[in-house]
């Protein structure tokens, strides 16, 4: 009829399809600033989270600046829906060794880790996992 406009239909491929698949959306806190979706990788290491968590901000919020800004230097910061913040840890080597954060994981948010064959360890992350990034 006039004046409504018809929906766009987005035909994925069938990669796209299985990648969108392998992600998951959690909440990022962005302190100062606001907070968002991010649809993150379901099984990943933590520096490829924290590269999309990044990516994202650079992309949706500090590109906008005139000029536009990047993160030089940032932390991640973990936290899960139902849990107090004093459960929040960095997602930092530079604050907790690796094999304490995969601990915390594990026993504190309930996440599945697992260490691959090239020595990487991947975390499967959920919708309840919530990031913060603190911006330096």
């Amino acid at each position: 009829s006039y004046g409504t406009i018809a929906p766009k239909v987005i035909k994925r491929t069938e990669s796209e399809k299985e990648r969108m698949a392998q992600l998951v959306e959690i909440e990022l806190l962005i302190p100062g600033l606001c907070t968002m979706e991010v649809k993150i990788p379901a099984e990943s290491t933590i520096p490829t989270v924290k590269k999309c968590l990044v990516d994202h901000a650079n992309e949706h919020l500090l590109s906008y600046s005139d000029p536009p800004l990047r993160i030089a230097k940032s932390w991640v910061v973990l936290a899960s829906f139902g849990y107090d913040n004093m459960y929040d840890f960095p997602l930092e080597t530079e604050a907790i060794d690796l094999d304490v954060q995969i601990e915390r994981m594990k026993t504190m948010f309930n996440l599945d880790c697992r260490l691959s064959s090239d020595g990487h360890q991947y975390v499967k992350w959920t919708e309840r996992c919530r990031f913060a990034l603190v911006i330096f």
